[in-house]
């Protein structure tokens, strides 16, 4: 196994992931269950209206994250949203 590079900022992040993604997405294989699952949570809390979440501060929380992510790179959102729960990203600070 190659050594992992050293991130530095978002930047060499989002390069780690861009090559990594490129890697899955060469051998194709259906998501599990799980990845799935996660992935239509986050796809669903990014389409809530954010005014409508009223007492969910979590979830509130999880939706900028995955708002912000999405703005940055679609591989960078979809790698969070099959490895990560809602809960995970409503405690990141």
């Amino acid at each position: 196994m190659a050594p992992t590079p050293a991130l530095i900022d978002h930047t060499s992040l989002i390069a780690v992931l861009n090559n990594r993604i490129w890697r899955v997405l060469s051998r194709f294989s259906p998501l599990e269950d799980l990845k799935e699952n996660r992935l239509l949570k986050a796809v669903a809390v990014i389409r809530e209206d954010p005014d409508t979440i009223i007492s969910n501060n979590y979830y509130k929380k999880a939706r900028m994250i995955l708002v912000k992510l999405l703005s940055i790179s679609l591989k960078v959102f979809f790698l969070c949203a099959i490895s990560t729960t809602l809960d995970v990203l409503s405690k990141l600070y």
